[in-house]
């Protein structure tokens, strides 16, 4: 079906008739009807499964945000910590020692 077909029917050709009074209706046959509720059920079916990936995938990216959220706030502070290592190893010494905490090598005379 490519396209629904409407009828216009005058009120003396309904059953049962209705006299007294002149107007005109639009009708289509129930077999079209049918079609198109079956392709709506089908769209409703699709719509309903694409909101549920769309449900998952927006879960999926906020998860992903507070996980880089976290991982930036973890890299900031390891950055200041590193900066205030670094500033309080002493540099006046020739030879060098290895803190196995930090893993940074600091110079000594």
């Amino acid at each position: 079906m490519k396209e629904v077909k409407i009828y216009t029917i005058v009120s003396d050709q309904l059953s049962p008739p209705i006299t007294g009074e002149s107007f005109c209706t639009d009708m289509v046959r129930h077999s079209d009807y049918a079609e198109l509720d079956a392709k709506y059920a089908a769209l409703a079916a699709d719509n309903d499964k694409a909101m549920e990936s769309l449900k998952q995938a927006n879960a999926v990216v906020k998860l992903a945000h507070e996980k880089f959220s976290a991982m930036a706030a973890e890299n900031t502070a390891l950055k200041k910590s590193d900066v205030e290592f670094n500033e309080y190893c002493p540099r006046t010494r020739g030879d060098f020692f290895y803190l196995n905490s930090l893993r940074r090598f600091c110079f000594m005379e």
